[in-house]
């Protein structure tokens, strides 16, 4: 409450609500009697016009003001009546409030000195609240503040937190409602406002209403008094996922971005530093990094692709891939969105990022791109057969096949295309359960050999080969090759990538099970598991591998607690493309515990589940695995 301080200063952007709180505790001090003076400032407030309104806002309080002045005379200078003004209002003896709004828009420096003698000459029962998004050029505050006598309340006491956010909507909100709320509007007063006016209108959802409603505030409110420049430099910062200070000089191709930034005192609480990414570093609240996007893009499309053109090709450099990518579709140049992508390894994207990395960065790529791009037509391929969708992937893949034949051919000067194939041709015959004696398997085993071994290819590039050749001779019960090239790998793919590394420790951990190696075997699955549910919570394939694998080898160790149901093949693996060696394993599992548990007829019935499975996705030796899988639980059971 104002009355409990000498000054109130309440500093924020707009749309945190400080009208709101100042005119409600306003009206409630007149509630309880204490004579309350609300002036709005305007940007014409010259001294003599401010000095007449704070006397016919002290009138509207109930002070006999005096006003008034003889015929033949002019009006006192504007000081000489607020001295006069502030005399009346000791005279009170009692506490009062004086509340001025909008304090930002009072422009002139002598109106600025007239509220300068309010802080520094007001009587003691005299209470200043101000609210402004910044303070104007000339009030002096610093001197109340160092003694104590004033409370200075910005956006971050502003913001609603979680709890208070649960308050205001009545506490209707699940959960999951209440963090997406919570995040949406990072506490922003307007937003939650409209949310919840929304609500009580029986609106439901992310309404255009919502939108529309900021939209209109921001061009009206926010941006009402903000100078060209500033404003045009703001709807840039909007197309910056983050406000980058490096970045905005990279793109801008000059060297004071951070200045510039730091001098928008008037958007603080809506640019907000990035936790952990150092000072120069903020984004900007979504709310009005979108809506700034849109006027932008509405004001002036050329500009608004020009630009997402030059940040994506920014951060192409910097190797961040997905969000170039995502740059240059809002810049519609789908050639620049397929060449980034062939830029940053095309399908080999996936031993840097994983799946899920080479998922979002496919997601921007048009139908268009992939028939005009071979290599952007691959790295599809490896996201279609990683996620279960085979046949398409190999319809693509023959597509590509057809129209560039020479990719098939090995020769002795390898090009990009010609290593991508070779990598896609091995994912889609390791995902796609090619039976080891076909043409398309040999093929695969005798490039992946060749290029594990090519001098000169990057690093990254002879792990992920050195890895495929380890899967390929571990099929074969080929343990020795298997496991030197598997070591070759992991020596080499050691601070390259997180995801590659994962799956060189199962297979790592596979082969010493193979050898009978159990106390190595579970120290490979834990390293790989750890990974997976660290680095990889979007994609949990690989968690749930990890624990087949675990199961398989406390199977093998007869470390299942008698009576322990059968698992059932886990979903994730049936969801997604999975290598024979995942299946194989959930089956025996199931297979053998379905066999222990509940006895031969509900282990036929979980291979047979299983094999009409590996029939529906045409994945060919796991079919012919499961049969043989059936034939040995026939054998067991006599």
């Amino acid at each position: 409450m104002p009355t409990e301080h000498r000054i109130i200063l309440l500093k924020a952007p707009g749309g945190f609500g400080k009208t709101t709180l100042l005119a409600e505790c306003c009206r409630s001090l007149a509630r309880r009697g204490v004579p309350t003076a609300w002036l709005s400032l305007d940007d014409d407030d010259d001294p003599a016009t401010l000095a007449a309104y704070l006397e016919l806002a002290f009138e509207a309080a109930g002070f006999r003001v005096g006003r008034g002045t003889a015929p033949d005379r002019p009006p006192d200078h504007p000081l000489r009546r607020l001295g006069v003004l502030l005399r009346v209002v000791e005279s009170q003896g009692a506490p009062c409030v004086l509340a001025l709004d909008e304090l930002e828009r009072l422009r002139d420096p002598e109106s600025v000195a007239l509220i300068n003698f309010l802080v520094l000459r007001g009587p003691a029962t005299l209470h200043l609240a101000f609210a402004c998004r910044e303070l104007p050029a000339g009030l002096n505050i610093a001197s109340p503040v160092l003694e104590g006598r004033a409370e200075i309340l910005t956006a971050e006491e502003l913001r609603f937190d979680r709890a208070e956010i649960a308050r205001y909507f009545d506490l209707r909100l699940s959960r999951r409602e209440l963090a997406a709320l919570a995040a949406d509007s990072r506490g922003w007063p307007i937003a939650l406002g409209i949310h919840r006016n929304q609500g009580q209108r029986g609106m439901r959802g992310e309404s255009l209403v919502v939108r529309e409603v900021i939209e209109n505030w921001v061009e009206s409110r926010l941006l009402e008094g903000v100078g060209s420049d500033e404003r045009e430099f703001l709807l840039d910062l909007a197309l910056f996922e983050r406000v980058d200070a490096s970045l905005l000089d990279e793109v801008f191709e000059r060297a004071d971005a951070a200045s510039r930034v730091e001098g928008m005192s008037w958007l603080f609480g809506l640019l907000e530093p990035c936790k952990g990414r150092g000072a120069k570093v903020w984004r900007l609240h979504p709310f009005v990094a979108d809506l700034c996007a849109k006027l932008l893009r509405r004001d002036d499309p050329d500009r608004y692709r020009a630009l997402h053109r030059r940040i994506a090709l920014a951060l192409a450099r910097r190797e961040e891939t997905v969000a170039a990518m995502r740059h240059a579709a809002e810049a519609d140049d789908q050639a620049l969105v397929g060449r980034i992508l062939v830029e940053a390894g095309g399908a080999r994207l996936w031993l840097r990022d994983g799946l899920v990395g080479l998922r979002a960065a496919d997601r921007f790529v048009l139908e268009e791109t992939v028939s005009s791009m071979p290599r952007v037509a691959l790295a599809r391929c490896v996201v279609l057969a990683i996620t279960g969708r085979l046949a398409d992937a190999r319809r693509l893949f023959a597509a590509v096949t057809r129209a560039h034949p020479a990719a098939v051919r090995m020769s002795d000067g390898l090009s990009d295309l010609q290593i991508d194939y070779s990598l896609v041709c091995g994912v889609i015959a390791i995902f796609g359960c090619v039976p080891l004696s076909s043409d398309m398997s040999m093929g695969v085993a005798s490039d992946f050999a060749r290029l594990a071994d090519l001098a000169g290819a990057d690093s990254l590039v002879r792990a992920g080969f050195e890895f495929g050749a380890s899967v390929i001779h571990h099929m074969k019960g080929e343990l020795a090759p298997s496991l030197d090239y598997c070591s070759r790998a992991q020596q080499r793919v050691r601070g390259r990538s997180r995801y590659l590394s994962m799956l060189v420790d199962l297979q790592m951990g596979q082969i010493a099970m193979a050898q009978g190696r159990v106390q190595d075997a579970a120290e490979w699955y834990r390293r790989g598991r750890q990974v997976a549910r660290e680095s990889f919570p979007d994609d949990p394939h690989h968690a749930v591998f990890c624990q087949v694998l675990i199961r398989e080898l406390n199977l093998e160790r007869n470390r299942i607690v008698e009576g322990e149901p059968a698992p059932g093949v886990p979903p994730e693996l049936c969801e997604s493309g999975t290598p024979l060696v995942s299946y194989a394993a959930a089956a025996t599992v199931e297979a053998e515990l379905a066999l222990q548990t509940s006895g031969v007829d509900a282990a036929l019935a979980a291979i047979d589940e299983m094999w009409e499975y590996a029939r529906r996705t045409e994945l060919p030796a796991l079919a012919r695995f499961l049969c043989a899988s059936y034939a040995s639980v026939l054998a067991d059971a006599g």
